[in-house]
């Protein structure tokens, strides 16, 4: 077996031991993270896709653990939260030295990717449509943790937005010269993939990055807390 070869069980001996590997395995199968456990979300991907047909998004979350705020905040021996500037080496060694904290960070930030992006969550939430997200009408969604080189975490999702074109019709409709499909498929492409930015060239951007970093009050974006949304919320964003 440890060959890879095919064991049928002979003896008495041998079916013992196989049923022990059964049992072991239908353990594991229900403990998140096992081999077993993973072995199944294949098959439960398979049938997801036979079911509800091609995934209309694949996605890949990758938080970045060593500059968010709050992952230094999990990893740190402060109770109270300050989100303070440190040094490249010093966050670097705060988190490496703290693999718990980086698993508390991405399970935080995967949790409010699918409640604030998708729109699904648990509990109802008064005036909004469970599911209704950035992407549309969440349909379903199905999730595997993978870990990088650097051992932190990330995630591979599939994604099915309700009412969504199979991929046949997409087809259909891009290859139709006459089609508006077409037309705003192609608009939306040459949108968004530009090689520039919309407050002027690269050169004068890098300029203006240059002369800010030099300044006392500057403070990295990637580093620092966004600025939170006002309280009352709008449902014409939905």
């Amino acid at each position: 077996m440890a060959d890879g070869e095919k064991v049928n069980p002979m003896s008495e001996q041998e079916k013992a031991c196989f049923d022990i590997l059964e049992d072991v395995d239908h353990v594991g199968s229900h403990v998140n993270g096992s081999i077993t456990n993973k072995h199944y979300m294949p098959n439960e991907i398979w049938l997801l896709l036979c079911f509800k047909r091609a995934p209309s998004w694949c996605i890949t979350l990758s938080p970045a653990d060593n500059k968010h705020p709050i992952c230094r905040y999990f990893a740190d021996k402060n109770s109270a939260f300050n989100p303070v500037i440190k040094m490249d080496n010093e966050r670097l060694h705060l988190i490496s030295e703290n693999p718990v904290a980086g698993a508390r960070f991405f399970h935080f930030m995967i949790i409010v990717f699918i409640e604030h992006v998708l729109g699904v969550w648990d509990i109802p939430r008064e005036g909004l449509s469970r599911g209704k997200g950035i992407f549309g009408k969440t349909y379903a969604y199905y999730g595997m943790v993978d870990r990088q080189g650097k051992l932190t975490l990330h995630l591979h999702m599939v994604l099915w937005i309700r009412n969504s074109l199979t991929p046949q019709e997409i087809w259909d409709r891009i290859m139709d010269e006459d089609s508006m499909f077409q037309k705003k498929m192609v608009e939306y492409l040459e949108g968004i993939h530009m090689g520039e930015f919309l407050t002027g060239s690269h050169q004068d951007v890098q300029q203006k990055v240059n002369n800010s970093m030099i300044q006392d009050e500057y403070d990295n974006p990637t580093e620092t807390m966004p600025i939170p949304p006002p309280l009352k919320y709008s449902m014409d964003c939905w």
